[in-house]
């Protein structure tokens, strides 16, 4: 199953790249995710024990988080029970407090049958998370402190990634099969 979406969003960059990174907050608000959390890593790259709940099906996995701050971020897990899954998302400034976020994702499995219950259950799954990510950013900012200077501001520890030019160094790849 592929599904791409591509939207400009009333945020800065930084705040919708710090949401997609805080993979542990996802079952709080994003659909099917009932577990995210993190094993190991740190600010460039980590890894995530995930359970998602399709219709009466629970698809556990372990992913890969690639992270280049503030423009891109890229998960991949290719271990049973997921043949490929693969999220890559980019993150495009387009002023103050705006940014063109762009969304596209790769999602097989091993079992046929667990395929065809995802490819029924998630129809416009990547606009519903895109939706589910806009919802979030804006109840972060109806929450911010108001005294702070940078209303966008998320209450989160950032760290800075040096940016490249733009592709993945070859050093970044996970355990098994590397990025695709």
């Amino acid at each position: 199953m592929r599904q791409s979406v591509r939207r400009i969003v009333p945020h800065s960059r930084e705040r919708i790249f710090d949401l997609v990174a805080d993979v542990e907050r996802y079952p709080e608000f994003l659909p099917m995710w009932q577990q995210a959390r993190v094993l190991s890593g740190g600010a460039e790259h980590y890894r995530t024990e995930q359970a998602l709940g399709i219709g009466p099906a629970r698809l556990e996995f372990v992913s890969e988080t690639f992270l280049e701050r503030p423009e891109r971020i890229v998960v991949v897990a290719d271990h049973a029970p997921v043949r490929r899954l693969r999220l890559d998302w980019t993150f495009t400034d387009m002023g103050p407090n705006r940014c063109q976020v762009a969304l596209n994702m790769v999602v097989e499995v091993q079992s046929r049958m667990l395929q065809k219950l995802i490819q029924a259950m998630s129809g416009d799954l990547v606009p519903r998370l895109m939706s589910s990510f806009e919802a979030r950013a804006r109840a972060m900012s109806r929450s911010s402190d108001p005294s702070r200077s940078d209303p966008t501001r998320l209450e989160t520890v950032r760290a800075t990634v040096p940016v490249g030019d733009g592709s993945l160094p070859s050093s970044v790849e996970p355990a098994r099969g590397g990025l695709r």
